[in-house]
């Protein structure tokens, strides 16, 4: 129920339509004959579009029936323009969304014969989407041409995790796993592999690896 307010032919109390929507603000107004203008706009994260922030003459104010009552109302939250990443390095996509007060979410990796390697050559928001700031945009980089060949990084030492990330980096999977146990060596980490460390070979020879093994074996791949 909406509270009662001073009237007369002259002079009347101008009630709060701070927090209303400005049609629901204008409604109020214009029944107690007032008239209500529409101000400037304010981004505010806390109230949506189209709220009253400010009114003014402030409420509770005594003033002559039909003064012109302004409202000041929310933009919303503040949305910016997701940039075009495709062809930009990691570093350089990082930096061109921390810019605008975006944030770079998962990195994922694949084969593309249009994008040079350890270039971005998928976003998972379209370029020129406007979105919240604070926001992540995910990215998939070129590990370069199916066709092309590359070294074998040397995995012995690194831990299973670690050796599936540098894989993928550069366009590789690891292949047979299989595990050894020994007292004597890190569990978890990888003793030997195939192909060898510096062998060029296509980006479909999987890289098979020897772990020394402790509890379960990583998911999704079988012992020999």
């Amino acid at each position: 129920m909406l509270p009662l307010y001073v009237n007369s032919r002259e002079v009347m109390t101008i009630p709060s339509v701070v927090g209303l929507k400005y049609e629901e603000a204008v409604s109020l107004l214009d029944s107690l004959g007032f008239e209500p203008r529409k101000g400037e706009s304010r981004m505010d994260k806390d109230k949506p579009a189209g709220t009253v922030l400010i009114q003014n003459p402030p409420p509770g104010s005594i003033v002559k029936s039909g003064r012109r009552v302004y409202l000041t109302l929310s933009a919303g939250e503040i949305k910016v323009a997701v940039p075009n990443l495709l062809g930009k390095t990691l570093r350089d996509s990082k930096f061109a969304l921390e810019r605008i007060g975006l944030k770079l979410g998962a990195v994922e990796y694949d084969i593309s014969d249009q994008y040079p390697v350890n270039t971005v050559m998928a976003q998972r928001i379209a370029p020129g989407v406007k979105i919240k700031k604070e926001m992540y945009v995910s990215v998939v980089i070129s590990t370069g041409s199916a066709t092309d060949k590359v070294a074998v990084p040397d995995l012995t030492s690194k831990s299973f995790n670690a050796a599936i990330e540098i894989l993928k980096k550069i366009g590789l999977e690891v292949g047979n796993v299989s595990y050894i146990i020994s007292p004597d060596l890190l569990p978890n980490t990888i003793v030997d592999q195939y192909p060898r460390a510096g062998e060029m070979v296509a980006r479909t020879q999987p890289i098979d690896l020897i772990i020394v093994r402790e509890g379960e074996h990583p998911k999704d791949y079988y012992e020999n």
